[in-house]
């Protein structure tokens, strides 16, 4: 089973506010799927790495 995080755990992990993560969700800026489970939305951590590892690679080249 994948690890899931919970949007404030990304905020978090990201450095950014809760408020900034849910506005990227709202205006589509945020590419990594997340799923409500109840009344928290979740995302796997694989698909935040991999989203990460594509941007720092995006910024080098």
């Amino acid at each position: 089973m994948d690890e899931l995080i919970s949007l404030r755990e990304l905020a978090a992990y990201l450095g950014v506010p809760e408020s900034t993560v849910y506005s990227w969700r709202c205006n589509g800026s945020m590419p990594i799927p997340g799923v409500r489970i109840g009344r928290r939305v979740m995302f796997r951590r694989e698909d935040v790495k991999a989203w990460l590892d594509t941007a720092f690679a995006n910024c080098i080249s």
